[in-house]
């Protein structure tokens, strides 16, 4: 069994006002996107974000067809690690997969060949894309307990680097080019004029 995390509610600093999570794609906003593609190879998903998001997500995820839980920060803008955190509470399963709001490209088959590697890849804990010239954590797929157990060893997450993260774990790695969707399925789109360029692709 395994849990999609989808982490939403960072303050899109470089994308201007809009809210990039509801930012539209073909006509979707692109956290139904990611969530619609991770809802392919996941039991149920979490989807972490801000007190003040929550109604909109509601809304846009309201007939995903597997169970939803919406993780609330405690403390808004704390960083990806303190809201790994915060939906690791809400996770029952054995393993998930973690990736932001802003890869609406991501890939089920990708994911689904990353967890068949953690499972028979021995005495890993997670297994990361690597993409865009390095590993790629959001998008990896982990062991639960070994992720709890490494943010647990960080102390303080606030603010906390993804890579802080595996530095602490065993890590598995393969190269996003031999994954379905390629480096493709792992972009990010971080600015506006990065969503108007996939735009233009579609």
């Amino acid at each position: 069994m395994t849990t999609g995390i989808v982490i939403a509610g960072g303050p899109s600093e470089r994308f201007g006002v809009e809210d990039k999570a509801l930012a539209t794609l073909n006509g979707s906003a692109m956290l139904r996107h990611v969530v619609d593609r991770l809802a392919a190879v996941c039991d149920e998903l979490v989807v972490n974000c801000r007190q003040e998001q929550r109604p909109a997500f509601e809304d846009v995820l309201g007939d995903v067809e597997v169970p939803i839980r919406i993780a609330v920060d405690p403390v808004q803008y704390a960083g990806p690690v303190a809201g790994l955190e915060t939906a690791l509470e809400r996770v029952d399963d054995e393993v998930t997969i973690a990736i932001g709001c802003d890869a609406p490209f991501v890939s089920p088959r990708a994911f689904a060949e990353l967890q068949e590697t953690l499972v028979g890849g021995g005495d890993v804990d997670v297994v990361v894309p690597h993409a865009g010239g390095r590993k790629q954590p959001l998008g990896g797929v982990y062991y639960v307990d070994a992720l709890a157990a490494a943010i647990d060893a960080l102390g303080d997450t606030e603010n906390a680097s993804l890579f802080a993260i595996l530095d602490r774990l065993e890590v598995g790695v393969v190269p996003a080019d031999r994954l379905p969707g390629g480096e493709r399925a792992f972009r990010n789109v971080n600015t506006r004029a990065d969503l108007e360029r996939v735009r233009t692709q579609e």
